[in-house]
């Protein structure tokens, strides 16, 4: 089996985001952010950037025009990607720029102008420190919230929110996947809900993640500290077209079928020998071009006006 590294993974399921992203809630935010650069330029911060995905899709949607953005991510070879990847991008669509220390870009393009700046570092540390309390016209998260104990992590991201700033936070895990067909529905149900509770028993800086819970947790702690504008399904689908998948997205499933794996082989619940069947059924039914999954997560888009 071929061994795909993590930012292997973050490029080839930028297609799969695309499509799941909400159309509703999006439009709700490029609206509120399109407003915000008519006044000026906007300061906006992603935490959890990867490898620069959303920066670019923000720009094939035409939704940045005068902003100060920055990328942030725990992981330096992220950042690295990232970095390529902006610079590839702006030579493919003929973008001029220029850099600075490596780490910024200006760009510009017409009448837009920006700038982007990428951040290896914990996102609630920086955000902690007093000169980025309060700094940020928009906090984007996207795919990453599970990963974070909430209760903790939120306060500290509203934080770093002008008064009456912005939140798009996306692609919140909602603790439903599916994967089909099975030949063994009970095994198959087993593995999966075995595979959530193991996501739950996680922990980030000694707290346990949201995992399977954090599109509810999430929209509950909106709905009681912000203003809540738009929320929406944004499910992960994943199917076979002409029995292949497009986009390499086969590889995008594999990934997730080897994570599982990690995740299952010393749990006590699942027998080495269910977990070696369901894999194999599950890679032979991806190989075929016949293995659908879909996994359900949720957006939300708010404003919060700081006490």
């Amino acid at each position: 089996m071929n061994e795909y590294t993590y930012q292997d993974y973050l490029a080839v399921k930028k297609s799969v985001d695309d499509r799941a992203l909400n159309r509703r809630v999006f439009e709700t935010f490029r609206t509120h952010l399109c407003k915000i650069q008519e006044q000026g330029t906007a300061r906006l911060i992603e935490i959890g950037s990867g490898a620069g995905a959303m920066v670019e899709r923000l720009f094939d949607r035409d939704v940045l025009h005068r902003y100060d953005y920055t990328a942030m991510d725990l992981n330096q070879d992220n950042t690295s990607a990232a970095i390529s990847g902006i610079q590839h991008y702006c030579e493919k669509h003929g973008i001029e720029y220029a850099v600075s220390d490596g780490q910024i870009f200006k760009l510009l393009e017409d009448e837009k102008r920006g700038h982007i700046r990428f951040v290896t570092a914990d996102a609630l540390e920086w955000l902690q420190e007093e000169e980025h309390i309060a700094g940020f016209d928009g906090i984007l998260a996207h795919a990453v919230l599970d990963l974070f104990h909430l209760e903790t992590a939120v306060p500290i991201l509203l934080q770093a929110l002008k008064p009456g700033g912005f939140y798009y936070f996306t692609l919140n895990y909602g603790g439903v996947t599916q994967v089909s067909p099975s030949e063994n529905p009970r095994l198959n149900k087993k593995i999966l809900d075995t595979y959530h509770k193991s996501m739950n028993s996680e922990t980030t800086n000694g707290k346990p993640r949201s995992g399977s819970k954090a599109a509810a947790k999430l929209e509950a702690i909106l709905s009681d500290k912000t203003t809540l504008i738009a929320s929406g399904d944004s499910p992960w689908r994943v199917e076979p077209v002409n029995g292949g998948y497009p986009d390499d997205e086969h590889r995008f499933i594999e990934y997730l079928l080897r994570t599982m794996e990690n995740a299952l082989k010393s749990v006590p619940e699942i027998g080495e020998k269910e977990l070696t069947d369901w894999l194999a059924e599950r890679r032979e039914h991806l190989s075929t071009g016949r293995l659908q999954f879909t996994a359900l997560n949720k957006d939300f888009f708010g404003v919060y006006e700081t006490s």
